[in-house]
Protein backbone atom coordinates (compact mmCIF):
# COMPACT_ATOMS: atom_id res chain seq x y z
CA UNK A 1 0.00 0.00 0.00
CA UNK A 2 2.73 2.15 0.91
CA UNK A 3 4.79 1.51 -2.40
CA UNK A 4 5.63 4.25 -5.09
CA UNK A 5 6.99 4.59 -8.52
CA UNK A 6 9.84 6.47 -7.81
CA UNK A 7 11.63 4.52 -4.89
CA UNK A 8 10.21 3.51 -1.60
CA UNK A 9 8.98 0.44 -0.94
CA UNK A 10 6.65 -0.68 1.41
CA UNK A 11 7.78 -2.89 4.55
CA UNK A 12 10.95 -2.74 6.40
CA UNK A 13 14.02 -0.77 6.42
CA UNK A 14 16.72 -2.25 7.95
CA UNK A 15 16.61 -5.32 10.57
CA UNK A 16 19.67 -5.85 13.26
CA UNK A 17 20.30 -8.60 14.99
CA UNK A 18 23.15 -8.53 18.07
CA UNK A 19 24.12 -11.88 20.06
CA UNK A 20 26.97 -10.62 23.36
CA UNK A 21 28.06 -12.08 26.53
CA UNK A 22 29.78 -9.71 28.86
CA UNK A 23 32.34 -10.80 32.09
CA UNK A 24 33.15 -8.63 35.24
CA UNK A 25 36.76 -8.82 36.46
CA UNK A 26 36.33 -6.89 39.67
CA UNK A 27 34.45 -4.03 40.92
CA UNK A 28 36.01 -1.80 38.60
CA UNK A 29 36.19 -2.99 34.94
CA UNK A 30 33.70 -4.80 32.92
CA UNK A 31 33.86 -5.93 29.34
CA UNK A 32 31.51 -6.92 26.96
CA UNK A 33 31.37 -8.20 23.38
CA UNK A 34 29.54 -9.46 20.69
CA UNK A 35 28.62 -9.61 17.30
CA UNK A 36 25.50 -7.72 15.09
CA UNK A 37 24.26 -8.82 11.52
CA UNK A 38 22.70 -5.59 10.08
CA UNK A 39 20.35 -5.93 7.04
CA UNK A 40 19.60 -2.70 4.89
CA UNK A 41 16.84 -2.78 2.42
CA UNK A 42 17.76 -0.45 -0.23
CA UNK A 43 15.00 -0.93 -2.51
CA UNK A 44 16.08 0.09 -6.47
CA UNK A 45 19.63 -1.52 -5.77
CA UNK A 46 21.71 -4.39 -3.92
CA UNK A 47 20.74 -4.63 -0.44
CA UNK A 48 23.21 -4.13 2.20
CA UNK A 49 24.17 -6.74 5.07
CA UNK A 50 27.20 -5.77 7.57
CA UNK A 51 29.01 -7.86 10.02
CA UNK A 52 30.28 -6.00 12.93
CA UNK A 53 32.38 -7.23 15.75
CA UNK A 54 31.93 -5.33 19.40
CA UNK A 55 34.09 -4.94 22.06
CA UNK A 56 33.40 -2.57 25.03
CA UNK A 57 35.79 -1.58 28.09
CA UNK A 58 33.61 -0.40 30.94
CA UNK A 59 35.50 1.22 34.04
CA UNK A 60 33.71 1.93 37.00
CA UNK A 61 35.17 4.30 39.17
Amino acid sequence: MNTVSWGPTAGFDQNRVFVGAGYRFDKMYRTEFGYMNQYINKGLVTDLIDHILSLNLYIDV
